[in-house]
């Protein structure tokens, strides 16, 4: 069929030159221009999650131009196996492509990994309050303070939420006395901020310094600025209490002088350090953690010190309390003890 259009229309081509006056001059002046190519399918559609795509639409073919031969339309991309449609146009059937292959599923997912299950935290005798009133001492000794976020009684010489609330403690400082320089030794001590009241701290010698602790900077109280004081580096704040770390000289029981809790000192920590069980033979631990601290091992272990501690149970290498009827009774005026 292609070569019988083909002749055909050499044919008009040919009887345009023999007869001039019939095709008219400007005709006569146009070369032969190449025939046009089909246009290209529509694109078939992808498959997605596995599925079968449909075929891509039936292509058109280019309009031919004079003597040239269209061409059909390519097949749709995509789709199944099913095949593109056909071209169409004056030139001739064009064969249609093939659809492309089906889009593949996805991948079925594993769960995800489980994640650490928290190891169980032991609990501490404390004293439950409202307010800075419930914490008054039967005894008449210091008065508490009421934690505004705990709400438990706390000593506040010595309460602490890190080692640098310890400096004080550990310095010897007196409790807050002062509201600005004139409250201290002329000369010799100025008035700091020690959380948020003034406190007495004593001030470098001129020609020796510090006699045995160390030269710090601390904010003033009552006062703009800073200023250099003797304080000790020593202080830590252990389970939110503080103490003297095991590398202060006046730390008792040093780990070196076998305080049956490690013999290293951990300089950072201020705890004593251990390399085997046989160093931990101090009340309340019996093993050497992975952590390298003296634990606890079994409740037995914390049965020496249970009558004054109130911690009765071994709970992740550390005493802790059952219930609060375990705790020592409350020494302050109406705060009762919780186990928590």
């Amino acid at each position: 069929m292609k070569l019988v259009r083909r002749f055909g229309v050499f044919g008009v081509l040919g009887a345009c030159w023999l007869v001039a006056a019939g095709c008219g001059d400007d005709d006569a002046k146009k070369s032969v221009s190449d025939g046009g190519s089909g246009g290209k399918a529509g694109a078939g559609g992808k498959g997605l999650g596995g599925g079968s795509s449909k075929a891509g639409n039936t292509g058109k073919a280019g309009t031919p131009s004079l003597g040239g031969a269209p061409q059909g339309g390519a097949g749709g991309e995509g789709g199944s196996a099913v095949s593109g449609g056909p071209g169409e146009g004056p030139g001739g059937d064009g064969p249609g492509g093939n659809g492309g292959t089906a889009g593949e599923g996805g991948a079925v997912s594993g769960g995800g990994a489980g994640g650490d299950v928290a190891a169980p935290v032991a609990k501490d005798c404390a004293y439950s309050c409202a307010v800075d009133a419930d914490c008054a001492r039967v005894d008449e000794g210091q008065a508490g303070k009421c934690h505004p976020v705990r709400k438990q009684c706390v000593d506040p010489t010595n309460s602490c939420e890190a080692h640098d609330d310890c400096i004080a403690f550990a310095s010897f400082w007196p409790p807050a006395a002062c509201v600005d320089d004139a409250g201290c030794i002329a000369g010799t001590e100025s008035c700091i901020d020690v959380a948020g009241s003034g406190t007495c701290a004593p001030r470098p010698e001129p020609e020796t310094g510090c006699a045995i602790d160390s030269p710090v900077t601390r904010k003033r109280f009552g006062a703009v600025g800073n200023v250099v004081v003797c304080a000790s580096p020593h202080g830590r704040c252990l389970e939110r209490e503080c103490t003297f770390g095991c590398s202060d000289p006046l730390f008792s029981g040093g780990c070196e002088l076998g305080g049956g809790k490690g013999t290293v000192c951990n300089e950072v920590s201020g705890l004593c350090e251990c390399t085997a069980a046989s160093e931990c033979t101090a009340s309340g631990v019996s093993a050497c953690g992975a952590s390298s601290l003296c634990e606890c091992a079994v409740d037995a272990d914390c049965a020496a010190g249970a009558t004054q501690t109130g911690l009765t149970k071994c709970v992740s290498g550390k005493c802790g309390c059952a219930e609060a009827s375990t705790c020592p009774a409350s020494f302050y005026f109406n705060a009762p003890a919780v186990c928590e």
